[in-house]
């Protein structure tokens, strides 16, 4: 079954006629426009929970994981914080103030209980 495309002059990328290679790159386009999240934007958005919670988690899994694995939970983290701010539901700052708050809590977590930092 083929996918429906949409009427002419919505795509993100152009494309020549008779390319196949060409319009499977204008549909992912497309299909990944359409992904973004209508995050809801009004209200108070500091800090941002998703950061925080990511950093936190990130923070508190990472003396138990292979050393090499540290660059991906960063880059979780990253891309957490990044989606939040590209969808429009946080502020750069706020995204930075939620990162901050978990890598807190975190941080306080392995005092109290005597995990590993």
């Amino acid at each position: 079954m083929r996918p429906s495309f949409p009427a002419p002059g919505r795509y993100l990328v152009q494309h020549s006629a008779g390319s196949g290679k060409t319009n499977s790159i204008a549909w992912t386009a497309h299909f990944l426009a359409e992904l973004h999240d209508d995050a809801p934007t009004e209200g108070g958005s500091y800090p941002s929970g998703h950061a925080a919670i990511a950093a936190c988690a990130a923070l508190l899994t990472a003396p138990y994981l292979p050393r090499w694995s540290i660059a991906a939970l960063v880059s979780a983290v990253g891309a957490t914080t990044f989606t939040r701010v590209h969808q429009g539901a946080h502020f750069p700052l706020d995204a930075l103030g939620g990162v901050l708050m978990g890598v807190s809590a975190g941080a306080l977590l392995c005092y109290v209980f005597g995990l590993p930092v």
